[in-house]
């Protein structure tokens, strides 16, 4: 990568995560097309951060739209994460969340982060921002897992709606964009980046949206198969 493609406050948290985390190995096929989605385990967040850390493709990160500001952080960790999740009293949580609230809203600004709102026409924001980044020649990455706490190996039950990047993109450009399977295995610190997948152009987009969801589940399996024939046990 040359340039600098995330913001200042980023670019310094980024270097100290990679100090932090140490040296992971990207191994792929080839060099993946680019722009690209990447679609990577979320890992209760570690995914994202190691992908962000050491792909050799700087991507937009797809966050949760309530992360972006720092109201809506704040009110996110005090609401739920803390208090339910973590079962902290209220006056705790507070606490903890005011300044981590800052530092997270400010980060994923500084990463150029695209906001999601599942369960909201606000999707429709989401969507169009990833189009214009690939557009404009940058890739977006995406944890779509449902069980985003779940830190095993493998890649479970995806969110579908990540899909529709296709839709939008297709609509607006003629031509395919490419979902890019990405597996990370911790214990050989190694990043295996999958085949590219698209979809073919030949069925209308709802036709063959199923189909595209199963090759790439196919190819996150075999790159965890990969992983263990490497003796990688996550």
């Amino acid at each position: 990568m040359s340039g600098r493609f995330y913001g200042r406050f980023a670019s310094v948290i980024r270097r100290l995560v990679r100090v932090a985390i140490g040296r992971y190995e990207v191994k792929m096929p080839g060099i993946p097309p680019v722009p690209s989605v990447f679609v990577v385990h979320h890992r209760n967040t570690r995914g994202p951060i190691t992908s962000i850390a050491w792909l050799d493709t700087h991507c937009h990160l797809w966050a949760l739209g309530a992360f972006c500001t720092r109201r809506g952080c704040f009110d996110q960790y005090t609401g739920y994460t803390f208090t339910r999740r973590y079962r902290m009293p209220w006056f705790l949580a507070a606490a903890i969340a005011l300044p981590a609230s800052l530092f997270v809203s400010r980060l994923l600004n500084s990463l150029k982060a695209i906001p999601v709102y599942r369960g909201s026409t606000r999707i429709l924001s989401t969507l169009r921002r990833s189009v214009a980044a690939l557009k404009a020649g940058e890739s977006v990455l995406i944890s779509p897992d449902i069980a985003y706490t779940d830190t095993g190996s493998g890649m479970g039950v995806m969110h579908e709606g990540f899909l529709h990047v296709e839709k939008f993109f297709s609509a607006d450009t003629g031509t395919h964009t490419s979902f890019v399977p990405v597996h990370i295995d911790r214990q050989r610190r190694a990043i295996y980046v999958g085949e590219a997948i698209r979809f073919a152009g030949r069925e209308s987009f709802r036709a063959e949206k199923d189909e595209v969801y199963a090759r790439i589940s196919r190819e996150f399996s075999r790159l965890e198969r990969l992983e263990k024939s490497a003796g990688g046990t996550a």
